[in-house]
């Protein structure tokens, strides 16, 4: 039988705390290093617009965990467009550019039988998406920030900056956030909520700087294709950690060229994508000569203990967390899977629905 699970259906899982979702991520993230995992780059087709300001995308994710049994594709079929608003994000010109979705659109995570190539089930993708993101975050800064960090500067107020929270929590004895985003009402009810969900202290700021002053992490969770904070405003001992996974049909970057140049380490979920998107975080540094393609390494090569992780107290980390990876999706979905029968939620499909059987063809 296949299991279809929508998101309203994964949000009423219970005993699926973060720290398990994290302890995931980080097995699936060494079997990768360790050369058992699979994940080729993700792959985006963008068809441009004619008479609209929407642009149509799909997106294509996949990879398999041998150790969760699972192989994970994830596809979104969507429009985006790309808005500007005067008081956003941009720290000197007070202009954030962003990508939203424009309308509905269908995002899917289909998970294959690693043992009998049977389709198994079928998400939702936006609440794995969340919660994978956050949780590799968590990864990153478990090998790259200081083991006594304990203040993290966040900017952004959403769904994705939610489970930021949490994630970096599972990791480090946090002991007080600092949130930042472009609407007042929104930042201080997301600190007012989100403190009595952690149990974390969760202070609303009301500019940039003062989110990255004192902070130990400094995690961006926004949609901005613009600079969030000055990179000069860093301190020896911060790590910080971008999510925004750009390409070309809408480039641009969260941290600026100081930060990366300020760091001492540089980390991302997977260096290949860099190049194939011509991601604008680093590769304009590595084209200019600031970076060398040498000098970054795969999260899953220092998960594993094939590159270095943070070496001193006083460097600079940043862990690009660049790319939706299907070992994310192929990680967690193995968990929501075991808890969703075993919790008797989603619905159960035939599995000859989507199997061939028997025949002569060959793949």
């Amino acid at each position: 039988m296949v299991l279809v699970l929508s998101n309203d259906e994964m949000d009423r899982l219970q005993d699926l705390p973060m720290a398990a979702i994290v302890a995931a991520m980080e097995d699936a993230f060494r079997e990768l290093g360790q050369g058992v995992a699979v994940n080729p780059p993700r792959r985006r087709l963008v068809v441009p617009p004619r008479d609209t300001d929407r642009t149509y995308w799909f997106n294509n994710i996949m990879g398999a965990v041998p150790g969760s049994g699972l192989m994970a594709l994830r596809i979104d079929s969507a429009f985006f467009r790309l808005t500007r608003e005067a008081g956003g994000d941009g720290p000197a010109d007070g202009a954030g550019l962003r990508k939203e979705r424009a309308g509905d659109f269908v995002g899917l995570v289909l998970l294959f039988d690693l043992e009998t190539a049977d389709l198994v089930a079928v998400l939702h993708d936006h609440f794995l998406s969340t919660r994978r993101v956050a949780a590799t975050s968590a990864v990153g800064a478990k090998y790259l920030a200081r083991p006594d960090a304990r203040v993290l500067g966040l900017f952004g107020s959403g769904r994705q900056a939610a489970q930021q929270v949490p994630a970096m929590a599972a990791v480090r004895p946090l002991e007080l956030v600092k949130v930042y985003s472009p609407n007042p009402e929104h930042r201080r009810e997301f600190a007012a909520r989100l403190g009595q969900e952690v149990g974390v202290e969760v202070r609303a700021v009301d500019d940039p700087r003062a989110v990255v002053a004192g902070s130990d992490i400094i995690a961006c969770a926004t949609n901005s294709r613009t600079p969030v904070f000055d990179g000069a405003w860093l301190a020896p001992g911060m790590h910080v950690v971008p999510i925004v996974g750009t390409d070309q049909s809408a480039a641009g970057s969260e941290i600026d060229a100081t930060t990366v140049r300020r760091a001492d380490v540089v980390v991302a979920n997977l260096k290949e994508q860099i190049a194939v998107d011509r991601q604008p975080k680093l590769l304009p540094a590595i084209e200019a000569g600031a970076l060398r393609w040498e000098e970054i390494h795969d999260l899953a090569e220092v998960v594993a203990g094939r590159a270095p992780g943070r070496a001193s107290p006083d460097q600079i980390t940043l862990h690009d967390n660049n790319t939706g990876m299907g070992i994310q999706f192929a990680a967690l979905g193995a968990l929501i899977l075991q808890r969703a029968r075993a919790q008797g939620l989603g619905r159960e499909l035939p599995a000859d629905l989507f199997a061939t059987r028997g025949g002569t063809y060959a793949p």
